[in-house]
């Protein structure tokens, strides 16, 4: 990641989850956020170590803690192949951006 990115999204009861994968090299480091939420969402990052497809609990990396409408993960750092997840919390629709 060479420069800031903005995606836009929405989670809900029939798509309750977006990953976005994305790649540091040695050096860099990443800060998330999701703002102007419209309802209660979480973003986590991980990393799929050992290459199975599947999140174990020691490949979650950070988690964010939300207040009102932002979401934050503040600085992540080390080269290697990452993915961010923005997940639904509870029923109804989350919009992010």
């Amino acid at each position: 990641i060479s420069r800031d990115l903005t995606r836009k999204g929405a989670v809900n009861n029939r798509d309750p989850g977006d990953s976005f994968a994305f790649s540091l090299s040695e050096g860099q480091t990443l800060g998330l956020k999701l703002k102007e939420l419209s309802g209660d969402s979480y973003l986590r990052v991980v990393q799929d170590r050992n290459s199975d497809g599947t999140i174990q609990k020691n490949e979650v990396l950070q988690t964010s803690i939300g207040v009102g409408n932002l979401e934050k993960i503040s600085s992540l750092s080390g080269a290697g192949d990452y993915i961010a997840q923005v997940w639904q919390v509870g029923d109804g629709n989350a919009r992010y951006k």
